[in-house]
């Protein structure tokens, strides 16, 4: 439970996730640009390579 909490408060989680909501909302919209769908990509891609290396960690 512990590391469940810790992973819900991280930055890195929380930024993930507003981003997320915030790439859903233009795409309901329908104003996606270039620019924020290449800094989504990078930022989720950063996301889950960097949680993999600590599950294989651990």
């Amino acid at each position: 439970m512990d590391r469940i909490l810790r992973k819900i408060t991280s930055a890195r989680w929380i930024i993930a996730i507003v981003m997320t909501i915030v790439f859903s909302i233009m795409a309901v919209r329908n104003t996606l640009n270039t620019e924020f769908i290449t800094i989504y990509t990078m930022v989720i891609a950063f996301y889950f390579s960097k949680d993999r290396k600590e599950v294989d960690k651990e």
